[in-house]
């Protein structure tokens, strides 16, 4: 048998109608369950009213089949304690031999809701509000097929697709497959994959694709603002935990175009979490460098075609390195890589630069500032521009 934990116990506080039949409907107002006694709030669950219509003949056999479920201003959190430990349990120890019943839903329906989700190992808290959700529930251990209109934290949302089963949330050894294609303003989503252990959320194999007219949209799901607007971007990467930390692989970007910028980003993130594990290769190019005025740049003192390609990584915590450059700009060139600190004190930016198509003829340059965003000092210079064949200069 399948019974609510002693700590979710349901209370209703509102009226009951039954209505007798071949499918019997029942319907409530103000239902509460009970949150658990470590929860951050007393009601696990509140809802305003609550419809239900039930087949009476394949419940005779155990198979709650619901011919219709509605749910009218919903508010349920889900929650776990520092240990890991879920709120939202159920208790399938009784007599050996027993099963699940197979929860069928021809009709469901959910308007007006909220549902909350609080980590309790990181203090992390997700809301997402419904205005409207309609899903098919084949079993309670089958995918549900969804259809969403609401917000993620307050940006607007909606989606369509498979994802489930129910149990995999509540009993351990089943695994989360999704198949969800999601809209937000003019992004869109798509993410196909599965999480084997989605309790702890781990064990998680996703694919995501996505395409829009503007990333600074995408940036402001991230809390980024100031973002420039580069115009169209295309997305795909792999969503893992190999190691037990959140990681992306196969990692492809494309934004803008040549005629304003066009930037590419390949590769993989090892710890997406810390953003740590970084191995990425960048290319940005364009018609002209004029252009980049529009982005509020400075005019540049040439005209011409620009491209600059190189490779990112972190060899330590909050130390990059930017490797391979090859900067291009008309018929100058010029290559070397750069390295910033940001785990010291005072930060620190090195470079090590080099070019044999410069203006005033061949150069090489080796720097260091400090203080980036505090008291800037040039520690070190050691620059020759030209040759002696016409003109050579040193600064050191």
């Amino acid at each position: 048998a399948l019974v609510l934990t002693e700590q979710s116990r349901s209370l209703l506080k509102g009226e009951i109608d039954l209505k007798l039949g071949l499918i019997p409907a029942i319907s409530a107002e103000d239902v509460t369950f009970q949150n658990a006694a470590w929860g951050s709030r007393p009601e696990l669950a509140t809802i305003k009213r609550m419809e239900v219509q039930v087949a009476l003949l394949p419940m005779i056999k155990g198979d709650y089949k619901f011919i219709r479920l509605v749910l009218l201003e919903p508010d349920v959190i889900v929650e776990t304690d520092r240990s890991g430990k879920t709120n939202f349990e159920f208790d399938t120890s009784g007599e050996k031999g027993s099963t699940l019943p197979v929860l069928v839903f021809r009709d469901a329906r959910v308007e007006n809701g909220r549902f909350t989700y609080k980590d309790g190992k990181s203090d992390n808290t997700y809301s997402v509000t419904l205005d409207r959700l309609n899903a098919v529930i084949p079993g309670f251990d089958k995918s549900m097929q969804l259809k969403f209109e609401g917000a993620f934290q307050d940006f607007p949302l909606a989606f369509e697709g498979t994802a489930g089963p129910i149990i995999a949330w509540i009993e351990a050894g089943h695994s989360f497959p999704v198949n969800l294609t999601a809209t937000s303003g003019g992004v869109s989503v798509r993410i196909e994959g599965e999480a084997r252990d989605p309790i702890n959320f781990k064990d998680l194999s996703f694919t995501v694709s996505a395409e829009g007219s503007s990333m600074p949209e995408v940036a402001n799901w991230a809390g980024v603002s100031n973002i420039p607007d580069l115009g169209a971007f295309n997305l795909k990467t792999k969503i893992v935990d190999p190691e037990g930390k959140l990681a992306l692989e196969d990692l492809d970007i494309r934004i803008g175009t040549e005629d304003l910028a066009e930037i590419s980003l390949s590769g993989g993130i090892k710890n997406l979490l810390d953003l740590h594990g970084i191995q990425l290769n960048f290319m940005v190019q364009g018609k002209d460098v004029v252009n980049l005025t529009k982005l509020g740049l400075p005019p540049p003192p040439i005209h011409g075609k620009f491209r600059l390609t190189g490779r990112i990584s972190d060899p330590e915590p909050k130390v990059y390195a930017f490797s391979d450059l090859k900067a291009v700009l008309g018929e100058y060139g010029v290559g070397g890589q750069l390295d910033l600190n940001l785990a010291v004190q005072r930060p620190y930016l090195t470079a090590n630069l080099k070019s044999q198509e410069a203006r005033w003829g061949p150069f090489n340059l080796a720097a260091k500032l400090t203080g980036l965003t505090d008291r800037l000092a040039l520690e070190k210079l050691d620059l020759q521009i030209g040759n002696e064949q016409l003109a050579q200069i040193k600064l050191n």
